[in-house]
């Protein structure tokens, strides 16, 4: 009799369980969004027969399900905790390291076959190039940094590349070039910044020295420093702020003719906080103690338009400049919304500029700036662009040409061999 009651309570129990949890996750909110994550969760999946069949509505389901768990959010920050408490803490002064491996490094949304702003994918803030370049990030006073380790040889090999592309594209395009500084030129002090990093002025000028003489150099590095008390780089994000791509735009426009719009005319707004990719690569602590504001710039469009394509043949689709409603959560997204292989934006200005550029996502901060200054814009990701480039400049009667990167990426043995296979792509 005493066994069969055990065999009841072994039944009833976890009976018991699956109820209590099936009525709490019923009855706690589904989020639409995870701040912490960077991504859309997982939507209730459409049941017909062909779902069921080709087994898309029980992934879905199971994925509804993992994303919606009841108490998600704080088992994955016990999670943390606890990966974070193993074995024995040492503090030290100089900070600490924090390996970053390639299996953690974040999703990246253009290896989906279809991509469409509304599917569920992760915002992306940057693909595993930019983020495991380092090897690992550096963790100081709670702010997050990556070191550069360029030097005259990787210079001159992205020097190359862009010569190269100079030399194939015609004789009548302006060009210009951006090369942006990390946040541990400004933010971290030397004595900790001098011991694991080459300089980054050193960096820059070595690649300038080495460019073709058309080529416009924009000193975005004074400009920096001439606020560098402001909050221009984020302190858990690999990016830079808005701001910071304001005073970099500052220093374009000296070089490309135009006068910058004056910080009147372009008000801030301050969107709330978040926490960037350095922190979803390392879930450390101190940093998710420190998170980082989003401010933007309500730049004058004046009716501009932008579009997206993903590969050629397709047609252009709209999307945002600035996705101000904050569709995707707060974060670095919030600029051109992903990298997409290829932006245009038709700008309000009817004054026959077309500028292409070529760059990475630290020039999503800074491309809505430029905006009112041309009367078309084509934004190419480096990383996905799918077209033989000199074609495309052709075809698109395109006149003003700017190669922009972050120095860290420039003297990466990937961005010059990815720019110099732009050159020989077939579409």
């Amino acid at each position: 009799m005493r066994e069969n009651r055990f065999h009841i309570i072994n039944a009833i129990i976890p009976a018991l369980l699956i109820i209590v949890f099936l009525v709490f996750f019923i009855l706690t909110p589904k989020q639409k969004i995870s701040l912490e994550e960077k991504r859309k969760m997982a939507a209730v999946p459409e049941l017909s027969w062909t779902s069921w069949i080709n087994g898309s509505f029980a992934a879905g389901s199971e994925d509804y399900i993992a994303d919606h768990f009841a108490f998600r959010n704080e088992l994955l920050t016990f999670s943390d905790f606890l990966k974070n408490h193993e074995g024995i803490a040492r503090k030290s002064p100089e900070g600490r390291f924090v390996i970053i491996k390639k299996r953690q490094a974040l999703k990246d949304p253009l290896n989906k076959k279809k991509l469409s702003i509304d599917s569920n994918y992760i915002i992306p803030l940057d693909s595993a190039e930019e983020l495991v370049l380092t090897n690992g990030v550096f963790i100081y006073d709670s702010c997050s940094y990556q070191f550069f380790g360029g030097n005259p040889v990787s210079a001159g090999r992205y020097a190359r590349a862009y010569n190269t592309v100079v030399d194939h594209l015609p004789k009548n395009i302006t060009y210009y070039s951006v090369l942006v500084p990390s946040s541990t030129e400004f933010n971290l002090p030397k004595a900790v910044y001098r011991k694991r990093a080459n300089p980054e002025t050193k960096g820059i000028a070595d690649i300038n020295s080495r460019l073709n003489a058309v080529i416009k150099k924009a000193n975005v590095y004074d400009y920096l420093l001439a606020y560098r008390t402001e909050y221009l780089f984020f302190k858990t994000d690999h990016h830079w702020t808005a701001r910071a791509a304001y005073y970099a735009y500052q220093a374009f426009a000296e070089i490309a003719g135009f006068e910058a719009l004056p910080p009147g005319k372009v008000p801030s707004k301050i969107m709330g906080r978040f926490l960037g990719s350095l922190y979803q690569m390392t879930h450390d602590p101190t940093l998710k103690g420190n998170p980082d504001k989003l401010e933007y710039f309500d730049i004058p469009f004046g009716g501009a338009k932008a579009f997206y394509m993903l590969s050629p043949g397709d047609s252009w689709k709209s999307c945002e400049i600035i996705y101000k409603k904050a569709q995707f959560g707060i974060g670095y997204g919030v600029f051109l919304g992903i990298d997409y292989p290829i932006m245009k934006i038709d700008g309000p200005t009817k004054n026959g500029r077309k500028l292409f550029i070529l760059k990475e996502s630290y020039a999503n901060a800074f491309v809505p700036f430029l905006v009112p200054h041309f009367e078309q814009i084509f934004v190419a990701d480096v990383r996905y662009f799918p077209y033989k480039i000199d074609k495309f400049i052709a075809d698109n009667k395109i006149n003003e040409f700017l190669m922009m990167n972050q120095l860290v990426m420039a003297n990466s043995p990937y961005t010059p061999s990815k720019i110099l296979k732009l050159l020989k792509t077939t579409p």
